[in-house]
């Protein structure tokens, strides 16, 4: 959009582009979480040991979405 206001001489139609993408920039940044790379998670995983039922059940509350509810689903306090 940027360019297109540019090239068709809008100028103040290519500032305010500009200075929302600056924003979103600056907001992408300050609120930057880390996200999981599968490889580490694998890593930990071996190390780990067995995936039994107890630990899928923690996995799945831990997990699970809000708005799916199931006829088993249930939060753990721990």
């Amino acid at each position: 959009m940027t360019a297109y206001f540019a090239i068709h001489n809008r100028k103040k139609e290519t500032i305010v582009c500009a200075i929302i993408f600056l924003f979103s920039v600056f907001y992408a940044a300050i609120t930057y979480e880390p996200v999981y790379d599968l490889a580490k998670i694998e890593e930990n995983m071996e190390t780990i040991g067995e995936f039994d039922e107890v630990a899928f059940g923690k996995w799945k509350n831990e997990y699970a979405h809000p708005l799916v509810v199931g006829h088993i689903r249930r939060r753990d306090a721990s």
